[in-house]
C-alpha cells in the first residue's frame, strides 16, 4: 500500500492540511506572547498590533536597605491603567546585583508591578493576564531565600519614561539583637542557659504577593511547639530557627540572629489565628525550659507586619516555662522591642 501524501498534484496541500496548518499557525501566535524569552533581554509580550507605539520603559531599583545580597531576578508585569487593567506585557530578568532593567510595552498609561527574587519561574506566571489575576497569587515562606527576600512594588506610569521603583519586602524580620541571663536573688544565681535554640512559632507561611491584598493568615507551621517535619520543606529551614554558638550567661552575647516570617496581624484572633511568637529554648540545670515571646505589641497589641525588622534585647531573669506555648509570668524575663521599618512603604495605593 502506498504512504499516505499531504500533497497533491500542482504541489498544492489538501484542503484539510491547509486548515490545520492555519490552525497550528494560531495557535503559535496566540502562545508566543506568554512564552517569548525575557531572561536576555526585555522581550514584548503582546501581540504586534501596527497602530500601537511599543516602547522602553527604564525602571531603576531603590532597594539597598531591602536587598543587601543583590537583585538576583525580576518579574515586570505591565497592566494597562483602565477600568480592565488588563495585562499588557510581561519581561522575565535575570542577573547578578540588578539595580536597574529597561522593560518593552505599549505606550500609555500602565500600571507597573514588580517582583523581585520570585523562586517561581517565569511559566508560573502564564496564565496570568490582569491585575486582578497578579493580586490572587500568594507567596510561600517555604520559598524564601533570607539573602534574597521576596520583593514587590506597584506604581502608575507613563511607559516610555523611566522609573524609580521602591521594593519592599513581603517578609517581617525578627532579629535577637542580645540577650543575657540575670538570675541574681535565685538559687540558680550564675548559672547559664545552655544548648540555647532560637525559633519560631505559630508561622505564617503564606502571604499575597501585591502587598495591598490583604488576607487573614490561614496557613501556619510550628503551631505551639517547634516541628522538625514543618520545615522539611524549606529551601532554608534556617529562616525561622537558629542556635546559639555558646551558652548564655551574665556577659551579653550579641548574636544578630535574623529569623523570617509573613505578616499575621489579623483584626479579630481567634483560635484560628494565634499570634506569631518568638521562643528561646534551653537547659537551665539539666531541665528544659521555654521563654515564649509574642512579636509586636505596636500600639497595645501583637501583630507582624510585613516590611518591619522586630529588634529584641533580651534579659532573662527567671527560669522559663516548661512549654513553649504557655505565656509568661511576669518578671520571667526583660525585653526591649525596637520596631524599625525594613524599607519605608511607597505611600501610593493602587486598587485592583
Amino acid at each position: 500500500m502506498p504512504t499516505p501524501s499531504l500533497t497533491v498534484s500542482e504541489d498544492r496541500v489538501s484542503e484539510k492540511t491547509s486548515i490545520a496548518l492555519c490552525n497550528c499557525i494560531i495557535l503559535m501566535a496566540a502562545l508566543a506572547p506568554v512564552f517569548c524569552p525575557g531572561c536576555t533581554g526585555p522581550v514584548s509580550a503582546f501581540p504586534e498590533e501596527a497602530d500601537t507605539v511599543q516602547v522602553a520603559t527604564r525602571v531603576s531599583l531603590a532597594a539597598a536597605g531591602v536587598v543587601p545580597s543583590g537583585i538576583r531576578c525580576l518579574d515586570l508585569f505591565f497592566f494597562n491603567d483602565d477600568q480592565l487593567q488588563r495585562l499588557d506585557a510581561y519581561q522575565r530578568i535575570e542577573g547578578s546585583a540588578l539595580t536597574a532593567a529597561v522593560g518593552a510595552s505599549r505606550s500609555g498609561k500602565k500600571i507597573l508591578a514588580v517582583l523581585a527574587n520570585s523562586n517561581a519561574d517565569r511559566y508560573r506566571w502564564a496564565d496570568v493576564n490582569s491585575l486582578q489575576g497578579l493580586a490572587a497569587r500568594t507567596a510561600r515562606l517555604q520559598e524564601e531565600d533570607p539573602s534574597h527576600p521576596l520583593g514587590q512594588a506597584l506604581l502608575r506610569i507613563d511607559a516610555g519614561r523611566s522609573v524609580t521603583v521602591s521594593l519592599a519586602p513581603l517578609s517581617a524580620r525578627i532579629r535577637l539583637a542580645s540577650i543575657s541571663c540575670d538570675f541574681k536573688d535565685r538559687p540558680y544565681a550564675g548559672a547559664k542557659l545552655e544548648d540555647v535554640r532560637v525559633y519560631l512559632t505559630h508561622v505564617n507561611t503564606s502571604s499575597p504577593l501585591l502587598a495591598d491584598s490583604v488576607r487573614v493568615p490561614t496557613d501556619f507551621i510550628n503551631a505551639g511547639r517547634l516541628k522538625e517535619t514543618d520545615l522539611e520543606g524549606f529551601l532554608y529551614p534556617g529562616i525561622v530557627q537558629a542556635r546559639l554558638p555558646a551558652p548564655v550567661g551574665v556577659g551579653v552575647q550579641y548574636p544578630g540572629i535574623d529569623l523570617y516570617c509573613y505578616p499575621n496581624a489579623p483584626d479579630d484572633r481567634g483560635p484560628g489565628t494565634p499570634s506569631t511568637r518568638l521562643v528561646i529554648e534551653g537547659t537551665l540545670l539539666g531541665t528544659t525550659c521555654y521563654y515564649p515571646l509574642e512579636i509586636g505589641l505596636e500600639n497595645g497589641r501583637a501583630g507582624v507586619l510585613g516590611n518591619r525588622t522586630y529588634q529584641y534585647d533580651i534579659t532573662l531573669t527567671r527560669r522559663g516555662a516548661s512549654d513553649p506555648d504557655t505565656p509568661l509570668q511576669p518578671g520571667v524575663m526583660q525585653t526591649q522591642l525596637e520596631v524599625l521599618p525594613w524599607k519605608e512603604p511607597d505611600p501610593l495605593v493602587i486598587p485592583f
